[in-house]
């Protein structure tokens, strides 16, 4: 619901669990910390309490499909788009602490749209050393300065490597999805050698991010009324057009004369780039065009920006119906009728 009492369609809405940035979380096995939308990339640093011997932090990185397409690790350290890779120990982003021992950068501004899990792994190199020895494995999330959440494995620890939990995407949304399993493969590289280490990363659904262009028009009206009325009550022929506004910019049909279910011929607006996550609200008013007085309001439909691209890409034919403001309301004003949007989303 808008502040003026008309209700917005398509919203865009956020994940079940988002979290507050500000308060750490200590999260146990299968477990999901939702990262807020304003955090643009984060730290994920491995500690580990092994006596004798070191563990290697890595990621697998898949697509929607859930195929791997790349690795990070001692032997590749990063990704060909340099959005995940390896820390130094005086990044911001690792924000250190007593204990640590490896990390990655994830940066989510620069991940490629078709990654949709990133899979942490802390894995045991060195000849004849199992995970048995080890007595913890923890992998914390940062964005510099915060912590955002933390998670450790200090039990059951066997085999030589431990999936520890998959980075998440579903479209503009990022989220960590924490997994206790040991695997017997000493590089990441090794656990994609057998289909039944990755049963519980291919489990977890994620959506590629897609960006759209999007164009509105409006094609056609029914049952419109206005308020005005000729000598003896009997209801003028209302003379319809149509205002589509957004990002402080107006675009208006043409006028159709003597019709209360017109049908226009409007150029379809260019409204730019649409992302899931787009709040923004386009208003499209309907109006009577008077020839020597001001036009008549006859009603107003919203929609968000964000909402309308979860119809993928295409022409969308959308009947709405018109609503009046609550303060119009309380005036009197009665409105009816309904409206077809016609919107276009374009992949970009």
């Amino acid at each position: 619901m808008s502040g003026d009492g008309v209700y917005v369609y398509f919203q865009a809405k956020s994940p079940m669990g988002m979290r507050d940035p500000k308060k750490v979380a200590k999260l146990g096995p299968s477990e999901t910390y939702v990262f807020d939308t304003g955090i643009k990339a984060i730290g994920a640093i491995f500690g580990w309490e092994a006596p004798g011997f070191d563990l290697d932090a890595a990621a697998a990185i898949f697509d929607e499909k859930k195929q791997c397409l790349d690795f990070v690790w001692w032997d590749h350290t990063n990704n060909a788009t340099s959005s995940i890779g390896f820390l130094t120990a005086d990044n911001q982003l690792a924000g250190a602490h007593a204990g640590d021992k490896e990390a990655l950068k994830i940066d989510f501004t620069r991940v490629p749209h078709n990654v949709t899990h990133i899979l942490l792994v802390a894995s045991v190199y060195t000849k004849d050393a199992m995970l048995d020895k080890v007595k913890s494995v923890s992998v914390r999330l940062s964005d510099g300065p915060s912590e955002l959440c933390t998670y450790t494995v200090a039990s059951d620890l066997e085999g030589t490597s431990m999936l520890m939990g998959v980075l998440l995407r579903n479209g503009p949304y990022w989220s960590f999805v924490t997994m206790k399993q040991p695997v017997l493969a000493r590089t990441v590289t090794e656990i994609m050698y057998d289909a039944s280490n990755l049963v519980a990363v291919k489990a977890l659904d994620g959506t590629a991010l897609h960006h759209f262009k999007l164009a509105l028009a409006i094609r056609k009206a029914r049952n419109l009324t206005n308020m005005d009325t000729e000598l003896f009550g009997n209801k003028k022929s209302c003379n319809p057009y149509m205002v589509i506004t957004h990002g402080g910019k107006r675009h208006a049909s043409e006028v159709v004369t003597n019709s209360y279910s017109p049908e226009f011929e409007m150029e379809p607006v260019d409204l730019g780039e649409a992302k899931p996550n787009d709040g923004s609200v386009i208003e499209v008013q309907c109006y009577h065009h008077e020839e020597e007085r001001e036009d008549e309001w006859l009603g107003v439909v919203k929609v968000c920006v964000g909402g309308l691209t979860a119809k993928g890409p295409g022409t969308h034919a959308v009947w709405l119906p018109l609503s009046c403001t609550k303060e119009r309301k309380a005036s009197g004003t009665v409105i009816t009728g309904t409206v077809q949007l016609e919107v276009t989303l374009t992949d970009t």
